[in-house]
């Protein structure tokens, strides 16, 4: 677990699977196209924000947050930053992606900068471990979920 973790509540997140998540997301998109939107639609917000625990396996890769993630990150704060205490600081610690593997597929999902360290320093690739998210939508029909906090599995 991250040192950073003092504070964190981890009860605020259910525990989910994320097969469950991407089948939700893609019967949203399913559904948007059934209603016409689906042209129009390129970023879909999840207002509620739904906080998750989901247990998947280290990837050992970080990438810059780019192209429609980086819009929709940045929209966040924009859209919700008010209602939901956001402000730029908040969405200036996602400035990287992590590479997370679940049923083996690869999985890109922004994560907070001071998280970086800690996964480096206390997970190894392909160990399993529950990341703590923040379900925030999706962009351009990718999954976008925020990782604030991540436990190793023993």
């Amino acid at each position: 677990m991250a040192s950073l973790a003092y504070g964190f509540n981890y009860e605020s997140y259910k525990p989910y699977n994320l097969s469950d998540l991407l089948a939700f997301e893609k019967s949203s998109q399913k559904s948007n196209a059934e209603e016409g939107m689906q042209a129009d639609v390129t970023m879909a917000f999840n207002a509620r924000l739904d906080k998750f625990q989901l247990q998947v396996t280290y990837g050992d890769g970080y990438r810059p947050i780019r192209g429609a993630k980086r819009t929709f990150v940045d929209g966040i704060c924009k859209a919700f930053g008010k209602d939901f205490g956001f402000d730029k600081s908040y969405c200036d610690i996602y400035q990287k992606e992590i590479k997370i593997i679940y049923e083996d597929h690869a999985y890109w999902f922004p994560v907070q900068e001071q998280l970086v360290g800690y996964f480096k320093d206390e997970m190894k690739k392909g160990e399993s471990m529950y990341i703590y998210v923040i379900y925030a939508g999706s962009a351009e029909g990718e999954l976008v979920v925020l990782v604030s906090e991540f436990d190793r599995i023993e």
